[in-house]
């Protein structure tokens, strides 16, 4: 009204959800911020003819919607097996902001997943593309899309200025993105079942666990927190998996967070670890699996 203008937007991600939770500034003739909610949209009533830059930003939460399945989506992209289908999702795989997606950053991602890092190095834990922006390249990461939006000389009573909120490293777009919202259930193929021997043990004794799966050839990956009590972890045995596929550092609390993907058989052993027991009992009764460090859906 009058001498003043109107600039308002909505932010949603890839799958038309809104975005709750993105601090939304304006910089230039004034100084101005506010908090999107549930609908995703902010608007602020600013001076006509003068210059500004709306600059959204959601910094929190990193390990929202990301999980081991989006690294198996990053790995079978890198291979060539099945490309990407959106640029979005380019942008979201890219969490070192090199503008490739190479294996450097399925190593953060996985750091993440097992709680060894808290954070992207060097990256948000939300990038924001301008609305009308469209990628014209096969490497939309690398493309020089506008994350904020520069008004010259605003001269509408009511401009619009949209975003499209990419979750960084959630690839499948399965992350929350409001309190309305859910993480969605990424298992469409029931669950791992893991064959281990039980055993009676003593207190003072040593007993190495060899940990297989009938069904491992059918599953492309997998994440879980081991729980052990009445045990010391001594050593953790390389097998299908590698050390880079575990967190010790919480061994001493009785936790162990693992995540892998790609190709195994029955017949593989995944890895094995090595314990001292601390008290009498049933392994059965002293490791429990739960996802206590690996869970992905932290809205």
């Amino acid at each position: 009204p009058g001498d003043g203008g109107m600039v308002a937007g909505r932010i949603v991600n890839p799958n038309g959800e809104n975005i709750e939770q993105v601090s939304v500034a304006i910089s230039g003739a004034m100084q101005e911020s506010m908090i999107t909610g549930t609908d995703g949209q902010f608007q602020f009533s600013l001076d006509m003819g003068a210059n500004y830059t709306v600059t959204p930003v959601k910094d929190m939460n990193p390990l929202n919607g990301v999980s081991t399945f989006d690294l198996v989506l990053i790995s079978k992209h890198i291979l060539g097996i099945t490309s990407f289908d959106s640029p979005y999702q380019h942008i979201a795989a890219d969490v070192n902001k090199s503008g490739s997606i190479t294996a450097f950053d399925m190593v953060q991602i996985r750091r993440l997943i097992l709680n060894i890092t808290t954070e992207f190095e060097g990256n948000d834990s939300w990038r924001f593309v301008d609305g009308k922006y469209e990628f014209t390249s096969e490497n939309p990461a690398a493309e020089d899309f506008a994350e904020l939006m520069d008004i010259t000389n605003l001269a509408t009573n009511m401009m619009d200025v949209d975003f499209v909120g990419v979750k960084v490293g959630d690839v499948n777009g399965s992350a929350s993105a409001n309190s309305l919202l859910g993480a969605e259930v990424r298992n469409t193929n029931g669950a791992l079942t893991f064959n281990v021997a039980d055993q009676f043990v003593e207190a003072g004794q040593t007993v190495s666990v060899d940990f297989t799966s009938a069904n491992i050839a059918t599953a492309q990956g997998y994440q879980f927190t081991m729980n052990f009590a009445g045990l010391e972890l001594a050593n953790v045995v390389e097998g299908v998996a590698k050390a880079a596929n575990f967190n010790t550092n919480l061994a001493e609390r009785g936790v162990l967070a693992t995540s892998w993907n790609g190709e195994a058989t029955a017949d593989d052993v995944l890895f094995s670890l090595s314990f001292t027991a601390t008290t009498d009992g049933l392994l059965s009764d002293l490791v429990s699996v739960s996802s206590d460090l690996t869970d992905y859906r932290h809205e």
